[in-house]
């Protein structure tokens, strides 16, 4: 009897050891087989941290359903007493590798590192997630993208001499000082659905140039205006708007310039259209008028509490038709878009198109005008798309044959 019972014990012994031996490498075994058990080497791009524990007998919660690399998530800790513990998913200082907390059948998994760059070539780790790198960044300098005249002209432009990088995703370029990449990709992307959303309002004619080129730049005065030359965007912001700016962009604040920016909201149509046409020959009155004109009709709300016809008429005479309209720069804007506005309610869409396509032939070439704008606007466009009839309203916005005459 004593033997048997010794034999037993063996055999119970023997069996209790497979099992502890058993269960323990399944513990230190990742679920999923993302970690090589024990060995903690990396599997498929993924690396075990050394402070990570496999498995914990603390209860969690994920927000992002456990091993998600391309959603940004956090897992929340709960002890024995409910206590909360929060873990944030979150990238490493080289923009390639993402830190993920991992809970997964109500058991805390630890943490791990993923190299996001086993998604694709192009992709990078932001924002806690692994997403698309859709933007190509580089440092550059004005002469190199073109705005050599800036550098030229530094009475008239007023930079202030920083670093500049440019950022670039399709078909826009933005150029921005160093460290407003941020304020850079938030334009592009209100860029992108810009061109759509004019070439639509401009009756099918699409942006002349081959890139949209902008610049926004810290003045060194403190200034601040908004200017297209040469078919490019540019901003001058004082240093406490530069920041501003980029401030709503990081806080998503409604206040901010590109907050409304979507499919059929363009921030950028006032500066977009004088690029669209700056090669067509357009007086200041007409050129902003027809910006204003497609601001009001691309930007929302902004200019519905301007009534053209109770607000009166700027006269003509008192424009500068080569630099500033006036002195009074924004009662002159708005009389101009109402001069555009009284065309197309006067004579139609159909006919502004037609103006439109008028300009855009000066636009290719097939029109040719000489440094005289305005006799090729009025004679050449306006007339010719609406016929003598035209000249009333230019009489009656005081616009008179002086000013245009060849």
């Amino acid at each position: 009897m004593k033997n048997k019972i010794l034999i037993f014990t063996l055999v119970a012994l023997l069996v209790g050891s497979i099992f502890l031996v058993s269960t323990s490498e399944n513990l230190l075994s990742f679920q999923g087989s993302m970690f090589k058990a024990s060995q903690g080497g990396p599997v498929d791009g993924v690396e075990k941290n050394n402070n990570a524990r496999t498995v914990r007998s603390l209860n969690c919660s994920d927000s992002d359903g456990g091993m998600n690399y391309r959603q940004a998530g956090n897992v929340t800790l709960y002890d024995s007493r409910s206590r909360t513990t929060l873990k944030s998913d979150k990238c490493k200082s080289d923009g390639i590798r993402l830190q993920e907390y991992v809970c997964m059948d109500n058991r805390y998994k630890g943490d791990q590192t993923f190299d996001c760059s086993r998604l694709g070539t192009n992709y990078i780790c932001e924002e806690g997630a692994c997403i698309q790198n859709l933007y190509t960044i580089y440092n550059t300098t004005n002469t190199a993208e073109g705005f050599g005249f800036i550098d030229r002209n530094p009475s008239v432009y007023k930079e202030e001499a920083l670093p500049v990088v440019a950022v670039v995703r399709d078909n826009v370029k933005v150029l921005v000082p160093r460290g407003y990449e941020l304020l850079a990709k938030a334009h592009i992307e209100d860029l992108l659905t810009c061109q759509p959303l004019l070439t639509n309002f401009y009756g099918g004619i699409e942006f002349p140039e081959d890139e949209v080129v902008m610049k926004i730049y810290v003045s060194s005065d403190d200034s601040n205006l908004g200017s297209s030359a040469f078919g490019k965007i540019m901003y001058r912001r004082s240093q406490e708007n530069i920041d501003y700016d980029l401030e709503t962009v990081i806080t998503n604040n409604p206040e901010g310039f590109l907050y409304n920016s979507s499919a059929d909201y363009c921030a950028n149509s006032h500066e977009l259209t004088h690029a669209y046409f700056n090669r067509a020959p357009l007086p200041n009155w007409g050129n902003e008028g027809l910006a204003q004109f497609t601001q009001k009709n691309n930007q929302g709300d902004i200019f519905d509490h301007i009534d053209c016809q109770a607000e009166g008429y700027f006269s003509y005479g008192e424009w500068n038709v080569y630099s500033d309209m006036s002195t009074d720069s924004v009662l002159d804007y708005n009389t101009a878009m109402c001069f555009v506005e009284e065309l197309v309610e006067t004579y139609g869409w159909t006919d502004f198109y037609a103006m439109l396509a008028q300009l855009n032939r000066f636009q290719t070439g097939e029109l040719v005008w000489d440094s005289f704008g305005p006799y090729h606007f009025v004679i050449d466009v306006l007339e010719y798309v609406y016929g003598a009839e035209v000249f009333d309203i230019l009489n009656k916005y005081g616009i008179e044959e002086v000013d245009y005459a060849a």
